[in-house]
């Protein structure tokens, strides 16, 4: 919520705005290359550009109410770690090829632009092997781990009851102070501030939250 606040607030250029009546060879923003690549394998419209997208999305939504586990510890669900992995290398993969364009100058435009659906669907797949793969082995190795360090010395908590009851009240002021000051930003017409500020505000109370549920799991 603060990295999309801040570059709301604070946007980063990105070289030429695309133009499509341009009959430069021009690149959408990066957040939408993702879904132009999907385009550019000119396989069917309709899947490429709504469908897959919408079971993205759709996977998101549903996941949390398949997900049962009474643990929420990542480290406790290994399979939705690894989807959750797989997702996020998958957008960074056709992001990266939405900005793939064919070097050769003596072919036409459309045909710099296809990207080649063999190797764009085994990236995509190869992809989700490497996060599945990758997962699994790294919460084994952590469980191994965490087994030998419990048999030397017992597991101790991080916080005692003292400090986070300093760093609760501290928290909660700060989400005082920072709606105050949204408030007098919106007031005062400086709307990106404002948002900024906001996002702060949840941000601290998502940790407020993490800190109250790791609170429930000290012996004390």
């Amino acid at each position: 919520m603060l990295t999309s606040s801040s570059a709301g607030v604070f946007p980063a250029e990105l070289g030429l705005q695309y133009n499509p009546g341009s009959g430069q060879l021009t690149i959408p923003e990066w957040y939408l290359t993702a879904l132009y690549a999907l385009l550019r394998t000119e396989y069917d419209k309709f899947v490429m550009g709504g469908l897959m997208p919408a079971l993205l999305v759709l996977m998101a939504i549903v996941v949390p109410f398949v997900d049962t586990s009474k643990k929420l510890s990542w480290k406790d669900r290994p399979f939705f770690t690894a989807l959750g992995l797989t997702s996020i290398s998958q957008i960074i993969v056709t992001t990266g090829w939405g900005f793939y364009v064919n070097p050769d100058n003596n072919l036409a435009t459309l045909a710099r632009l296809f990207v080649p659906p063999a190797e764009y669907f085994s990236s995509m797949i190869a992809i989700t092997g490497i996060s599945f793969v990758i997962t699994y082995a790294y919460l084994r190795y952590l469980k191994a781990k965490e087994r030998v360090r419990r048999a030397v010395a017992p597991l101790k908590p991080l916080l005692n009851r003292r400090w986070l009851l300093i760093i609760f009240i501290l928290l909660l002021g700060s989400q005082v102070a920072l709606n105050g000051m949204a408030v007098m930003a919106g007031q005062a017409g400086l709307n990106g501030l404002a948002l900024f500020q906001v996002g702060s505000v949840l941000v601290a109370f998502g940790v407020i939250f993490h800190l109250y549920r790791y609170s429930h799991s000290l012996p004390f």
